[in-house]
């Protein structure tokens, strides 16, 4: 009986299929692992980075030689203090933890998250999430002022719960790694 269930399985194209998927997905990941890596070794640095976070496009990211501004796409060490709750999202070493994310608002923007909105400059752009995809309390980071010259707000609207500047504040420049552009993306945001 059970070697009939799984001979239907396997004969069904639906199987096959999703098979077909999860090998053509494997195989596009070891491949892009493998570009990334001959990359690393033969350009200096932290030239190419592998993104697989939703919150920016899943790909690879050259760093590009311009200032971060607004709209950039940057590259930066989260801030200390938001360590162990991005550990405990994302499993990675505290003190090792690299995201991309978009700059969003610069030197002398006006930042307020002391209501439910981040708002920027008056204009209200996403609602602030109180706990996250897994019901863990978000900190929030609330205040009502503009920018200084070394600080770079940072956001994803690609994904509704982006762990973000509304989370952990601004970035500061010295924390800054590098800014990116895309090499080449994959996939949509969920």
């Amino acid at each position: 009986m059970r070697f009939k269930v799984l001979q239907s399985m396997i004969g069904s194209r639906k199987f096959l299929s999703t098979v077909a998927r999860r090998h053509i997905a494997l195989t596009v990941l070891l491949t892009l692992s493998a570009l990334t890596v001959v990359l690393s070794l033969v350009l200096p640095g932290r030239y190419v980075v592998l993104n697989v976070s939703p919150s920016v496009a899943p790909g690879l990211y050259v760093a590009i030689d311009k200032p971060p501004r607004r709209g950039s796409l940057i590259e930066f060490h989260v801030p200390r203090v938001m360590g162990d709750s991005v550990f405990a999202r994302t499993s990675r070493g505290k003190n090792t933890i690299t995201v991309l994310k978009h700059v969003l608002a610069t030197e002398g923007d006006h930042i307020d998250t002391t209501g439910p909105f981040l708002r920027i400059n008056g204009a209200v752009i996403a609602l602030i999430q109180t706990h996250d995809s897994k019901s863990r309390p978000m900190p929030i980071w609330r205040a009502d002022r503009a920018l200084e010259a070394d600080e770079f707000f940072v956001f994803s609207g690609r994904v509704w719960n982006s762990f973000d500047s509304r989370y952990f504040g601004p970035i500061l420049y010295r924390d800054i790694v590098a800014v990116r552009k895309s090499l080449i993306t994959w996939g949509e945001p969920r």
